[in-house]
């Protein structure tokens, strides 16, 4: 990959307009669909507290199969 390409691709990663940043609180739950997401965080101070993350994987396919599912379901009991 070109010089250019590359600081091209960094000016957008750095650009705010192009970034959504939050902080999780306790019993927050997020879902990102990894491929879609770039996702980072920002540095910690260890003397501010601790942190702990679970991390679980769901293949995309389940998720959206289970979604397609009751979608479509209502739509088997229509008269048509």
């Amino acid at each position: 990959m070109p010089l250019s390409s590359l600081y091209a691709l960094f000016c957008y990663l750095n650009n705010p307009t192009y970034q959504y940043c939050f902080r999780l609180e306790a019993g927050d739950c997020l879902l990102v669909q990894n491929f879609r997401v770039l996702h980072g965080r920002k540095a910690f101070n260890p003397n501010s507290g601790s942190r702990h993350l679970e991390v679980a994987f769901v293949e995309w396919n389940d998720f959206t199969g289970r979604h397609d599912f009751y979608r479509v379901k209502d739509d088997l009991y229509l008269v048509h």
